[in-house]
């Protein structure tokens, strides 16, 4: 493998580590602010206030799980890019 591939590659998973973290810290970020939308809505007695929140929940819970997918994603691309790294050396 040149240097040059091997530069390109190294910066792939290097992309790919850095969007690992990015987007388990917003997971996490996601899930707090679940928990807290679910506790508020237990102190509501006011049905259209319960209801606006209930929408937020089930928003936050969706976008949640579109970030748990592209976590999904981002692991299989790392692991074709250190399978890739792992068949170019000798």
């Amino acid at each position: 493998m040149t240097q040059e591939s091997e530069l390109i590659l190294r910066r792939a998973l290097d992309s790919v580590d850095r969007n690992r973290r990015r987007l388990a810290i917003v997971f996490s970020l996601l899930t707090c602010a679940v928990i807290a939308f679910l506790v508020w809505t237990s102190f509501l007695h006011d049905l259209r206030e319960m209801l606006l929140s209930s929408v937020a929940i089930m928003l936050f819970a969706m976008v949640q799980g579109v970030v748990a997918l592209a976590i999904y994603i981002n692991r299989m691309a790392r692991m074709i890019l250190r399978a890739i790294e792992l068949s170019s050396k000798p």
